[in-house]
């Protein structure tokens, strides 16, 4: 997985479009969000 995005984010880099970097940064946010919601629930359980 860690390959395969770093390829992905370098053959971005080559085309930036502002758009689809937009979605992309709200789609990191809520992953960021939910893991560390889901790592504080594991704690608490």
């Amino acid at each position: 997985m860690g390959l395969y995005d770093r390829d992905y984010m370098r053959e971005r880099g080559k085309r930036p479009s502002p758009y689809k970097t937009d979605e992309n940064k709200k789609l990191i946010i809520i992953a960021v969000i939910s893991f560390i919601l889901g790592f504080i629930a594991g704690k608490i359980i």
